[in-house]
């Protein structure tokens, strides 16, 4: 059966990286939805953006895909993520399904797992043995090596270095440049800042910077 048509929810920035993955996979994208309905219309990509009840008024979960296209905001990225996972826990339990995505200019090893709505961006490399958990993201050019778990709604930022064996919990953000070394662990909810190197487990709900990291306020 052929794949079926996506609608995005998200129209940022997100929403643009994610409809461009969609479309270089050959899917046909119908929409990327705004909570509200848009003040004018506008295309991302060449897709309608549109109001969550115009769009998914026309489409049941028996006849579309969802993508997340939700980004994380700057100013409290450890909130975005789980809000990220609400939202989709929404659609979830109202029948829609996440297909997991690969963008074609990713790698994705041997017995690795994806999870529902899980996204490997290009540029990506995931080793053989990994598990990334649902709607987890591997973003840019970041590269997770083997026997990894990722866990659910976590974000492997831009350019981003994780160790062979490494846990990363669940909503925990491991920032833009960051080194995780093998073998460590990230909790949940943890906070990396970009550019940081773990060198250390992390205990839940914290958040750590520098080379080596350290705790931060």
């Amino acid at each position: 059966m052929a794949d079926r048509s996506v609608i995005v929810l998200g129209a940022g920035g997100h929403a643009k990286v994610v409809i461009d993955l969609l479309q270089k996979l050959g899917r046909s994208v119908l929409a990327a939805l705004e909570p509200t309905s848009p003040a004018e219309a506008r295309l991302l990509l060449g897709v309608p953006v549109a109001s969550e009840q115009a769009a998914l008024s026309k489409h049941s979960s028996e006849s579309v895909d969802l993508a997340l296209g939700v980004g994380m905001p700057t100013q409290d990225p450890i909130a975005g993520l789980a809000a990220r996972r609400v939202l989709a826990a929404q659609y979830v339990a109202r029948g829609y399904r996440f297909p997991p995505l690969v963008h074609p200019g990713a790698v994705v090893g041997a017995d690795c797992a994806l999870g529902q709505g899980a996204q490997i961006m290009a540029g990506a490399v995931v080793q053989p043995g990994s598990a990334i958990a649902s709607f987890a993201i591997v973003n840019t050019g970041a590269c997770v090596d083997h026997d990894c778990v990722l866990g659910e709604g976590c974000h492997v930022a831009p350019g981003a270095t994780i160790g062979g064996t490494v846990r990363v919990g669940r909503e925990s953000l491991i920032g833009i440049g960051a080194t995780v070394l093998q073998g460590v662990a990230i909790g949940d909810r943890v906070l990396i800042a970009g550019g940081a190197m773990v060198i250390d487990s992390v205990a839940d709900d914290e958040r750590r910077l520098g080379v080596p990291a350290r705790g931060a306020r």
